[in-house]
């Protein structure tokens, strides 16, 4: 199993994770509870997930050289979106955890679904997104 291949897989993962704990956020705050322990936990598993992602990430690229990369730099601009969303929303709200901070945290995580998606797109160029794939039932 190569680390191409875990970084792949982990991308999949961010990517699913991140429709998982949008949607737990959104029940959340549809219930109208506030922000509950296993969803902070949640969106720490999701912050170290990223964290992993990008890390590994940089292994990959200066083991090739960034030579399989289209478009590097785009590349690596999501991934340090994908690890800053988080600590950033964390940041505005203060560390509150009131019902408010549900739909925050939510849409955050709707953002990197988008950004894990694109990340994975640029990665893998002349693929179809990996959302595209899911939507169609593949």
């Amino acid at each position: 199993m190569s680390i191409d291949f875990i970084h792949g897989r982990l991308a999949n993962a961010a990517l699913l994770f991140s429709i998982i704990c949008f949607a737990w956020g959104l029940l959340n705050f549809v219930r109208k509870q506030p922000v509950t322990s296993s969803y902070w936990g949640g969106l720490v598993i999701l912050q170290i997930l990223a964290m992993a992602q990008v890390v590994i990430g940089i292994v990959v690229y200066m083991s090739t050289d960034g030579g399989q990369l289209a478009r590097p730099i785009v590349h690596m601009l999501y991934a340090a979106t994908l690890v800053i969303s988080l600590p950033a929303a964390y940041v505005y709200t203060g560390g509150k955890d009131t019902r408010r901070e549900n739909i925050i945290y939510a849409l955050v995580c709707l953002w990197l679904v988008f950004i894990a998606e694109r990340s994975i797109s640029t990665g893998q160029e002349g693929a179809l997104p990996v959302l595209s794939l899911l939507l169609a039932g593949i």
